[in-house]
């Protein structure tokens, strides 16, 4: 019996590639991205000033992100969403493969393409490295004072070492493959909410790395390199913990992403909730096994958030089943309610971890002040995790009344019922009189800064502010009954 290379892939992995070049579209469209980026390096070779030849480098890199970004991201998305269309014609469910299988397989297709890519864009970096001209610029913003306050931001990337380019480099081949998977987690998504989202996403990440890279820096030190300073991140410690973090994140969307997949008896939940403890429990592990990066364990804690609201509010908002033989199959000793799928089970979820993330806040800030509480105690902090529980749970009930727990879009219209609210509720606070009760605000959402300000400002003591929190509290826990007894249907 003859064997063939793709005998020894995974079959997921092979129809997906299959798939990928048997689309005439997306394989014209990688033929001429290739050819333009040839032509704009040639272009950067004849130029005849280093501004100039920075240009035409900025452009390729342009093109090379938006390949590396958005086609090939977008190509796996959409492969996703094609399948997982309509529930009674993914045939991909009736395999002996498993969801996890299928989806991992599917990324690493797109992987292979990217790399791909990556591979041939950095023999254009070869190209340009042995013939880039080595006439040096200053800093781009000093440069501008010279030139009659005509800002050149061209001329940054001449200003770059060989290392640093290869780096840069390196973080955008990276995004890109978490780029992939974070489009197969949104491919459950209609198609206009799909791009939508997507490009939220991307312009997200660009909005973050200009944040990084604009800083007053420029206009007080002369030699600055602001890629320098941004790279710092990404060196030594800080890159160990940036990679797990990547890790983790590339796992969760690919675990979300298994819903496209699975059938109904599989539990989809528990991998996502056993993931965002391991990302609460790497905080403490930071700070005791770096003691030092005080500035690395703050950004940490803001990671661990972010991650943590993601993972449970798209447990409880992507369509999911709460079946029977789920509790049969949970682990011991855990309760089997939080390994469990359901609306219910992911808001006790997200309160529980919500609560443990404020502990380690207080945690935070004891050790910050020298196993001293901040100046102004743990309460306000409180108040204020009280107030943003108290909106995601308020926006997850109006979704799952709204709804049906089958809909695909019930992240767009979570988001827009947020949304929503915030501009009713800013309207209603602006026309209410300044001597309005302070709980009244309390049960009030998207409202916070009354209930925390200081005295000199509304008057607040400490026993009014615990009414407040009391009060929050007492909403919070309201909305998570509703949604429990919700969840049993």
């Amino acid at each position: 019996m003859n064997k063939f290379l793709s005998d020894y892939l995974p079959p997921a992995l092979v129809r997906d590639l299959r798939r990928s070049w048997r689309t005439r579209g997306y394989i014209v469209m990688l033929v001429l991205a290739l050819l333009a980026s040839v032509w704009l390096q040639y272009s950067a070779t004849k130029a005849e000033t280093a501004t100039g030849a920075a240009g035409w480098s900025m452009l390729l890199l342009t093109l090379g992100c938006v390949m590396i970004w958005g086609v090939v991201p977008n190509r796996a998305g959409a492969a996703v969403s094609a399948d997982a269309k309509v529930k009674g014609t993914n045939f991909m469910m009736l395999t002996p493969l498993s969801s996890r299988n299928i989806v991992w397989a599917t990324w690493f297709s797109a992987t292979c393409q990217v790399l791909l890519l990556a591979a041939f864009g950095a023999l254009l970096m070869c190209w340009r490295h042995a013939t880039e001209p080595l006439e040096p610029l200053a800093n781009p913003l000093m440069d501008a004072v010279g030139r009659g306050g005509v800002l050149n931001p061209l001329a940054l990337s001449t200003s770059l070492t060989h290392e640093q380019e290869w780096i840069i480099y390196g973080i955008v081949v990276g995004l890109g493959v978490l780029l992939c998977a974070a489009f197969m987690f949104l491919a459950q998504l209609s198609r206009f909410f799909r791009l939508v989202a997507s490009a939220v996403v991307v312009m997200a990440l660009l909005a973050s790395v200009w944040e990084s890279f604009v800083t007053t820096a420029w206009l007080t030190e002369e030699n600055y390199s602001p890629v320098a300073d941004f790279l710092a991140g990404f060196t030594g410690a800080s890159l160990g913990v940036r990679v797990v973090d990547a890790v983790l994140v590339l796992v969760l969307l690919l675990e979300l992403a298994r819903r496209s997949y699975a059938a109904p008896a599989e539990n989809c939940s528990r991998v996502v909730r056993l993931l965002t403890l391991v990302v609460l429990a790497s905080v403490p592990v930071v700070y005791y096994l770096l003691p030092g990066e005080a500035k690395l364990m703050e950004s940490q804690m803001d990671f661990c958030l972010v991650f943590g609201m993601v993972a449970a509010l798209s447990d409880a908002l992507l369509p999911t089943y709460s079946l029977v033989a789920h509790d049969k199959r949970a682990w011991p000793v855990v309760p089997a309610y939080l390994q469990t799928p359901g609306v219910g089970q992911a808001a006790l979820f997200l309160v529980l971890f919500m609560v443990a993330y404020s502990a380690m806040m207080v945690w935070q800030g004891q050790i910050a002040d020298g196993d001293d509480v901040m100046n102004e105690g743990p309460l306000p902090g409180v108040i204020e995790g009280a107030k943003v529980l108290y909106v995601l749970l308020l926006g997850l009930f109006l979704t799952d009344v709204l709804c049906s727990r089958t809909n695909v879009n019930r992240p767009i219209v979570y988001v827009v019922l947020l949304m929503v609210m915030s501009f009713i509720v800013t309207t209603v606070t602006v026309f209410m009189p300044w001597d309005t009760p302070a709980y009244v605000y309390a049960v009030l959402p998207f409202v916070s800064d009354r209930c925390l300000s200081a005295d000199s400002i509304t008057g607040l003591d400490e026993t009014l502010q615990i009414c407040c929190a009391a009060i929050t509290g007492g909403m919070v826990l309201l909305l998570l009954v509703l949604l429990m007894l919700r969840g049993r249907r």
